[in-house]
């Protein structure tokens, strides 16, 4: 196998860790809501405010603002979904 398709399948067996931790991760604030842990109107501005300094932050690149950016867009989907399941209030 060459170096090039050795490095793109560790990139992918991270990716896909990556993927999984951020489920888990989502998994447990929906838990922490439903509990009542965490306040879901707390959380929901720290993810605006987390999502206002990624795009401000002029020393990350366009990439990483992306990333950033979408991983927390994530979480709010999540919760909307987790509302529409009934799973939260």
């Amino acid at each position: 196998m060459s170096k090039l398709k050795e490095a793109q399948n560790a990139i992918e067996v991270q990716a896909g860790q990556l993927v999984a931790l951020q489920m888990l991760i989502e998994a447990m604030i929906v838990g922490g809501i439903r509990t009542k842990t965490i306040d879901e109107k707390e959380f929901i501005i720290l993810l605006d405010q987390g999502m206002k300094a990624f795009q401000n932050n002029t020393n990350m690149t366009d990439q990483e603002t992306f990333g950033a950016i979408g991983t927390l867009t994530s979480a709010v989907d999540m919760i909307k979904r987790a509302k529409d399941k009934q799973i939260l209030p």
